[in-house]
């Protein structure tokens, strides 16, 4: 089982130049300026992918700005050629033997294969399944740092309603499998812009996006807050109804019902409701008698208050926002991933444009094609209402007129 790990970018790196050409097994070189060099870096001589591009550790650092002293070098390199100092040399492979979520224990450190035109590093798990999960890490190998854990994929791949999957296809569909012209953080930032687009571009919520979640009611509360995510963001798009789930073991049989909650104006509430207050001849576990949206405070307000706390009785139903893409392992919203691949193929000519204007009308193109997909998505909203088939008895006589 072949488990790919993709080089970390080098855009953002500390990077000098040699100032003079060197041949194999030098130790010490001359850089433009060896400021923020120190001993111990790991540093790379050369672009990533690039055949003679490889890896040495900073033994030390001169004090007149450009001298640095290295491990002796493989290759000989030119003048001008780039130096950088990576975050992280090495790639760390982890493998779940049960589920996504399971234990990963770590099968390998591997150096990271700087010279290598697909830009990534491949470790081949002689034991490994597709039913297997993998994660990886990148490291370096004398700071020790690690960065966080990749997303789990599973050994036969992303599954076709992932991210990762989505943007596999495009790079290759566009042939910029090594991200030259366009990398996977950027498609990132167009699949959320998509999801922007397609928000602002309808009035009717779309039915793919409808969702349900439970809630508490709390002692002593006439409230609850609309629901957010874990970084506090609203994720209510349109409201659609609130039910109540009331028991009462007391009875016999016991009563478990659930009902739809009138909603009136929040002004209609405010007058209606002037007693909506805590105390001990307020507050009552009935079945709320009215509710309303505060949209001022984000918040449902209903009568009467609660008078115990019980779990799990309000069941929201809502349409919600797109929720944000930021990592390939994140799972499609939209019923197919067309729309996307449109957009970033436009997004992709575009830019490709800015350099060689024939790609501009390939660009436009692609954006013709994505405006009708967008309108497509549209129709999914009459997803609940059928035009069904008609039934007729067997011996119902059907008569057609033809001109």
């Amino acid at each position: 089982m072949r488990i790919t790990f993709f080089n970390p970018e080098t855009a953002n790196l500390e990077k000098s130049f040699l100032s003079n050409p060197y041949a194999i097994s030098t130790t010490s070189i001359e850089v433009k300026n060896n400021n923020r060099f120190a001993a111990n870096d790991r540093i790379m001589v050369g672009e990533m992918g690039q055949e003679k591009t490889e890896v040495v550790t900073v033994t030390s650092v001169n004090a007149n700005g450009t001298t640095v002293v290295v491990g002796a070098t493989v290759f000989s390199h030119e003048a001008d050629t780039p130096v950088y100092n990576l975050r992280f040399d090495s790639a760390r492979f982890y493998r779940s033997t049960t589920t996504s979520t399971g234990a990963y224990t770590l099968l390998s450190t591997q150096a990271l294969d700087v010279d290598n035109a697909d830009l990534s590093t491949i470790y081949d798990d002689s034991t490994g399944t597709s039913a297997y999960y993998y994660k990886t890490k990148a490291y370096h190998s004398t700071s020790t740092l690690e960065s966080d854990f990749s997303d789990p994929m599973k050994g036969a791949g992303w599954l076709r309603n992932q991210i990762g999957y989505v943007i596999d296809e495009i790079l290759e569909e566009l042939g910029d499998i090594n991200q030259v012209h366009m990398t996977s953080t950027e498609l990132l930032g167009y699949f959320n812009d998509v999801n922007d687009d397609l928000t602002v571009n309808v009035s009717k919520p779309y039915s793919f996006l409808h969702s349900r979640s439970a809630h508490t009611r709390t002692l002593n509360r006439n409230y609850m807050d609309f629901p957010t995510d874990s970084d506090g963001n609203q994720t209510m798009w349109k409201f659609d109804r609130m039910d109540y789930n009331f028991t009462d073991t007391t009875t016999d049989p016991d009563t478990d019902e659930t009902t739809t909650l009138t909603v009136i104006p929040m002004e209609e509430f405010r007058n209606k409701y002037t007693d909506n207050t805590i105390s001990s001849t307020t507050v009552d576990d009935d079945p709320p008698v009215a509710m309303t949206l505060d949209t001022s405070v984000k918040r449902f307000r209903f009568s009467h208050p609660a008078e115990t706390t019980v779990a799990n009785v309000f069941y929201l139903h809502y349409w919600k926002f797109f929720t944000r893409i930021d990592s390939e392992g994140d799972v499609l919203e939209t019923p197919t991933a067309k729309i996307y691949k449109l957009y970033s193929k436009g997004m992709y000519y575009r830019k490709r444009g800015t350099v060689e204007t024939s790609y501009n009308q390939i660009s436009d193109r692609y954006f013709a094609d994505y405006n009708i997909e967008k309108a497509k998505l549209k129709q999914v909203d009459r997803i609940d209402k059928g035009s069904p088939r008609s039934f007729r008895p067997v011996n119902a006589t059907v008569r057609g007129f033809r001109l």
